[in-house]
């Protein structure tokens, strides 16, 4: 999180994850940028705050 707020060009922060964990701790941490966090499970990331959630499925 600290170099993703000091470099320059960094617009978002991307996490992947299966359990929420990992969306979880990076959105308690306060920063002005954006937080997207992708998971194969849909429902793992329903209560975490401030993160859109994206199907990763694919991936």
């Amino acid at each position: 999180m600290y170099a993703a707020n000091h470099l320059k060009g960094v617009t978002a922060i991307i996490t992947m994850t299966e359990s929420g964990r990992t969306a979880l701790m990076t959105s308690r941490i306060s920063s002005g940028l954006p937080i997207f966090a992708l998971s194969r499970h849909e429902r793992t990331l329903n209560l975490t705050r401030a993160v859109p959630r994206r199907d990763a499925g694919s991936f």
